[in-house]
């Protein structure tokens, strides 16, 4: 402070005067600066009211109405109060105001108030159990932050409350804690699907809505219900005894497949009782239960399905059709087998290869005493029919114990029309067989001598052994 003897003391105020000689009618005067509303005029030693001056541009002060020549025109302007590390004693009060903070805080302010332009209004608290302490009007605490700290604790029964009229409250009441959403329960919302946990009479139920809906209610599980596009679930559902009952499951409504039931349809085993469920085909369902047929037992193996056209027919143990572990000897019907050109016979013939090469050597099959063929002969004619009224053959085969390594006997009976038009029948004599050579078969081929078998059906059948 100008013209102070000793130390300054604060809060402190300056102030700069400037004085002049007023033209005729001048209203304008130039300061060397002010504070708007920190400026007092005078003229001619008379303070003038502040209407009758403005003064807001911080360097001209202009009258309202102009000065006479010769007025003297002084105007004062101060500086605002510098009060350093000043200590107040009792209650600040900013009338009509606001308190700014223009400083960061420190880690070891006891309380402070701050700013910084990224982080804004920082309020900063040092104490033994509580770095900061928001209290009400009755003096009780609504919530503190533990000292060092970056949790919010409230008390036992305080809530934290959020949304008009304090529609969402989260708060613990000394037993439970709670999420509570006044009306509806809880209620999550993201775009358009909608998770609800809620509370309806005695009930708790989850409800998952996105075109749909889904609810659990619990009084040990009461409900659980979907509709529309149901739910996806990924991973495994378990229940506490790691499985889903069976009498839990719906699969497809229960209804009927409305088909017939094929090799590759699937089910589902328990593998080894107790085990891992595993899916297994129809097929194997009917291996299974080959094994399981009495001693003698006829089993149904395989069938060509309705031919066309095709060179031949195979059966072969790589694609389970002989098996000594199952069977003993084996029986093929033939169901109007019919040859795509005429005068040709049917011949079967045998593999030891599993199929790689079938044994065509004339004279290793024979009938009788003498007569050799390249395969066993399923007619008693050379000559099968092919055309109108001419029906092919039917009838069937046995072959004996073929996996032994013996000769392998067949027993052939046979009915058939040929190119005449006449029913021949394959005769008890010529109808027993032999392939004279020592050795385990494993695959048979059917077809004709020459050509292709136009139409027709052959059917393998195993003799189960005991």
């Amino acid at each position: 402070m100008a013209g102070y003897i000793g130390t300054i003391p604060t809060p402190q105020a300056t102030q700069s005067r400037d004085v002049y000689t007023a033209t005729n009618n001048q209203t304008t005067f130039t300061t060397q600066g002010y504070t708007p509303d920190l400026v007092s005029v005078f003229l001619n030693g008379v303070h003038l009211a502040r209407a009758d001056f403005t003064a807001t541009n911080g360097s001209d002060v202009v009258l309202a109405a102009g000065a006479a020549a010769n007025d003297t025109v002084e105007i004062v302007a101060f500086s605002t109060f510098d009060t350093g590390n000043s200590t107040f004693t009792g209650d600040v009060i900013a009338s009509g105001g606001t308190l700014q903070a223009s400083g960061d805080t420190a880690a070891g302010d006891d309380a402070a108030i701050g700013y910084t332009a990224a982080e804004g209004l920082i309020l900063t608290g040092q104490g033994s159990t509580s770095d900061i302490t928001l209290k009400n009007d009755a003096d009780a605490t609504v919530f503190t932050v533990p000292t060092g700290t970056d949790d919010i604790l409230f008390p036992d029964d305080a809530k934290a409350m959020f949304g008009a009229g304090s529609d969402l409250q989260i708060y613990h009441d000394g037993g439970n804690s709670h999420i509570k959403e006044e009306g509806t329960g809880i209620l999550f919302v993201s775009a358009s699907t909608q998770i609800q946990l809620r509370s309806a009479a005695d009930e708790v139920y989850i409800q998952c809505i996105e075109n749909s809906a889904v609810n659990l209610f619990h009084n040990n599980v009461k409900k659980f219900e979907t509709s529309a596009t149901g739910i996806t679930v990924t991973g495994a559902i378990a229940t506490s005894a790691g499985g889903v009952a069976l009498t839990s499951l719906d699969i497809d409504g229960g209804t009927d497949i409305g088909a017939a039931l094929v090799d590759a349809d699937l089910m589902i085993v328990d593998d080894g009782a107790g085990g891992t469920n595993r899916k297994a085909t129809m097929a194997r369902l009917a291996t299974y239960m080959g094994t399981k047929v009495g001693g003698g037992a006829m089993v149904f193996i395989a069938s060509s399905g309705a031919l066309s056209n095709a060179a031949s027919v195979q059966f072969r143990a790589q694609d389970g059709h002989f098996d000594a572990t199952k069977f003993d000897h084996y029986i093929f019907k033939f169901m109007y087998v019919i040859p795509a050109t005429d005068g040709v016979w049917p011949i079967a013939q045998i593999s030891t290869n599993d199929g790689g090469a079938y044994d065509t050597t004339n004279g290793n099959y024979h009938y009788g005493d003498s007569a050799d063929f390249n395969g066993y002969y399923l007619s008693a004619t050379y000559n099968m029919g092919s055309g109108t009224n001419e029906y092919g053959m039917c009838g069937e085969m046995e072959l004996f114990g073929p996996h032994l390594t013996n000769y392998t006997y067949a027993d052939i009976r046979t009915v058939m029309t040929s190119t005449s038009g006449h029913v021949v029948n394959q005769g008890p004599t010529r109808g027993t067989q032999v392939h004279n050579v020592a050795a385990d078969v494993d695959a048979i081929k059917f077809s004709f001598n020459s050509g292709n078998i136009e139409s027709g059906e052959i059917v393998m059948y195993g003799i189960a052994n005991a």
